[in-house]
């Protein structure tokens, strides 16, 4: 599947989504309450990763330094007002 995209999903209903050629299937079904999807991806790209939930980087050492910017305060560079 390329590309980004948005579905809502009412109560009672269902967001079928298909890939193919490989045939990836994913249904979702609102019960309750309305919900939203945003499904995003792109290619593949040939990079290490490291991770150590909830943060992903490339490296061991990335790792270390986001959780010692987190307790510290300074994890966040940007603040955005949605």
């Amino acid at each position: 599947m390329k590309g980004n995209f948005h579905v809502r999903c009412g109560v009672g209903e269902k967001a079928v989504i298909t890939s193919k050629p490989y045939l990836s299937l994913l249904t979702i079904e609102a019960e309750n309450s309305p919900i939203e999807i945003l499904f995003m991806n792109s290619i593949k790209l040939s990079e290490n990763v490291a991770w150590l939930d909830p943060i992903v980087m490339n490296t061991k050492q990335q790792i270390i330094e986001a959780f010692t910017e987190l307790e510290n305060g300074n994890f966040i560079k940007e603040q955005t007002n949605y």
